[in-house]
């Protein structure tokens, strides 16, 4: 029976009875009812692919545990070589972490991700390693931990001669220990801060923010993506900032600091919740100083750059909340995860131009830590999607690698670097050895387009 027909009779019958008493009504309507609304036509499971998973509410805590102060001076990880020892912190450095849990499975086994941010240079893989160790109690869970590349971050974290010396500084096991302990603290936290939200994911454009590193390179990606994360009441959980400027507007100040990403998370974290920034492609990027950034810059108490550093986290901060303003907020989103390997090539050495010596150099020098795989991973919240990768990637990568998500049908991508593990810069073409890509660029020509294309499928996986 068509679909009119069927409500037509109900209608009819209603109207019928309604004339008629009370008590009799009483009888007669709820089995005519009954019986027609089996005319209606019925939802029919056939209709959901198999396999598929429907938008569901899902469950979102976060945290922030401060890593400073330090018991002795540590090395400061960023500048080198032979870097300087620091112990005062110009502002403390934190771990901050969040928590999403889907109502059902977001990958084969896994029901919960946590994205971590750190204030430190690099998060390398033996560190990352020992924040999953530390974390294994939490089943079902992955850990993708990023580093928000701070060049003035607790130091001392990798072994081993050449990230030693070139910026890193000695060894110092106890401190590692204590900062690798501090960030699954923030972790478990986030976990058991779990609490149903809502979400909203807003992208934007910052153009006059940033510029190029490299005077040859003229492409720079001013995107501004941002996830944001509120509870029943719709107070803030969290803020999950995703943008590309290298923090090394602190040069020669000789103090622990967070940099611009520290003030850009507290300053969003005055209105509550946890602000968490993830670098892009910062590779050939950083901050540029327009007007607005000194507009917002309060009175110069103690060094100049700290006070234009915090200026620019508070400018970036302002346009966060300015993106927020036309977010559509939505109570339920499919959640998705999943990791992807990426085998690697025999490394090169960037900074050596002349072909095969490159790569000769490159065994005694960086084939010590140089594994032979690494991994890759998306995260998937209904129609946005964000990749993390273990490079420090490039403008030109990054850019396109968004363009291939979106016309793979993602309103919004955000592209991360510097998650899980460090493994250089990942340039498009040949390392220029007088760039600071080709200088720390270890996978050779064209890295940046493998890297690229791995990430986007990797997406694109996650929209089947």
């Amino acid at each position: 029976m068509s679909e009119p027909l069927a409500l037509v009779i109900v209608i009819v019958i209603v109207i019928g009875l309604s004339g008629r008493s009370r008590s009799r009504n009483g009888i007669l309507l709820a089995p005519l009812l009954g019986g027609c609304a089996l005319l209606l036509p019925q939802p029919s499971l056939d209709l959901v692919p198999r396999g598929a998973s429907l938008p569901l509410p899902f469950l979102a805590g976060a945290a922030r545990v401060a890593l400073t102060p330090v018991s002795h001076p540590v090395p400061l990880a960023g500048f080198g070589p032979h870097p300087a020892l620091a112990s005062e912190a110009e502002s403390d450095l934190h771990a901050r972490a969040v928590s999403l849990r889907g109502s059902a499975e977001i990958a084969s086994g896994v029901t919960r991700v946590v994205l971590v941010s750190v204030d430190m240079l690099v998060i390398p893989r033996q560190v990352a390693r020992g924040v999953r160790e530390r974390t294994s109690d939490l089943s079902g869970t992955r850990v993708v931990v990023a580093a928000t590349h701070t060049h003035n971050g607790i130091g001392g974290f990798w072994r081993g001669g050449l990230p030693e010396w070139a910026s890193i500084g000695a060894y110092d096991a106890a401190e590692t220990a204590r900062v690798v302990s501090l960030v699954a603290l923030a972790v478990h936290e986030a976990v058991r801060r779990e609490r149903p939200a809502s979400v909203a994911w807003v992208g934007t454009s910052c153009h006059e923010l940033v510029e190029s590193r490299v005077a040859s390179i003229r492409t720079t990606d001013p995107g501004l993506s941002v996830l944001a994360l509120d509870d029943a009441r719709g107070a803030p959980i969290a803020r999950l900032v995703f943008f590309a400027a290298h923090p090394t507007e602190l040069y020669g100040t000789g103090v622990l600091s967070p940099a611009w990403p520290g003030a850009l998370s507290s300053e969003l974290e005055a209105e509550g919740g946890v602000a968490l920034l993830f670098q892009q492609g910062l590779g050939d990027q950083r901050p540029a100083f327009p007007p607005e950034v000194y507009a917002n810059m309060g009175p110069i108490t103690s060094s100049g750059r700290v006070a234009k550093s915090r200026a620019y986290g508070k400018t970036l901060a302002r346009r966060v909340r300015q993106a927020l303003e036309e977010a559509r907020w939505s109570a339920s989103a499919e959640l998705r995860f999943d990791q992807a390997p990426l085998d690697l090539p025999p490394p090169s050495l960037g900074a050596c131009p002349i072909p095969l010596l490159d790569r000769a150099i490159a065994v005694p020098v960086v084939l010590p830590y140089w594994p032979r795989r690494t991994h890759v991973s998306a995260l998937r919240i209904g129609d946005a999607v964000a990749v993390f990768a273990p490079f420090e990637l490039c403008a030109a990568s990054s850019l396109r690698a968004k363009r291939e998500l979106r016309q793979a049908g993602f309103r919004e991508v955000a592209v991360a670097s510097l998650a899980d593990d460090w493994l250089g810069y990942a340039p498009d073409f040949l390392p220029l050895p007088w760039a600071t890509s080709g200088l720390a660029s270890f996978g050779g020509t064209g890295m940046g387009y493998t890297v690229g294309e791995r990430l986007v499928a990797l997406g694109d996986r996650l929209r089947d």
